[in-house]
């Protein structure tokens, strides 16, 4: 679930499941069709890399445009890739 998403500080995520920077997140915009987030880097709250998510953490991403404070991002491991 996204936090908060601001264009200097980034997109601020709480995890449900564990993932890494090579898994695809998906985003489910409140109208209009799904598309993938770009994770280009995985950091902490406090701007430290990571290598991957753990449940019940804060995640840090770069900054995307259609993101808002409340979407749910979804991890999509092996499926067909979702809009660019």
């Amino acid at each position: 679930t996204v936090l908060s998403s601001h264009p200097e500080h980034g997109v601020l995520v709480a995890c449900k499941q564990r993932f890494t920077q090579h898994d695809a997140l998906e985003l489910g915009p409140f109208t209009g069709e799904s598309f993938r987030v770009p994770m280009t880097e995985l950091k902490s709250p406090d701007y430290q890399a990571i290598e991957r998510t753990k449940p019940s953490s804060l995640l840090r991403l770069p900054f995307t445009h259609g993101v808002a404070v409340n979407q749910v991002l979804r991890v999509r491991r092996g499926s067909a890739p979702c809009a660019p």
